[in-house]
């Protein structure tokens, strides 16, 4: 997927913006991984990397680190997917519930990515987030 190269961004150039296409998968870790080695590279190049735009989930992965979870794997989404458009996110936000009970109540029933996420985990390791 090219950069579009404008204005600004010509003038001064940017970083992981417009590289990836919208319908790619792009979680905080492969952000933290891919801005660390940016700005690894400026400063190999005697430049001071400027951090900005984003949101403050992504900065703070960057800052912070962020826990060692397992790799999301795309057959047990689809099941959860599956499940939940047969019985709704309130089902599965339920099933969270029984088994993480802390992230179930930390994450919002209306949020199907986040429940989702928690119950993989649970699913493909048996921890809880």
């Amino acid at each position: 997927y090219q950069r579009r190269v404008h204005g600004e961004l010509a003038d001064y150039p940017h970083k992981l913006i417009d590289f990836l296409d919208p319908i790619q998968t792009y979680s905080a870790a492969d952000f933290r991984r891919d801005a660390l080695a940016e700005i690894e590279s400026a400063y190999q190049q005697g430049k001071t990397p400027i951090l900005v735009g984003g949101t403050m989930m992504y900065f703070k992965s960057l800052v912070e680190g962020i826990s060692e979870l397992p790799e999301a794997q795309q057959d047990i989404r689809a099941d959860i997917e599956q499940l939940a458009q047969l019985h709704g996110w309130s089902y599965i936000h339920d099933k969270l519930a029984e088994v993480d009970p802390e992230s179930a109540q930390r994450i919002h029933p209306n949020d199907p990515q986040r429940i989702n996420r928690a119950y993989e985990i649970y699913l493909i390791s048996g921890n809880t987030m």
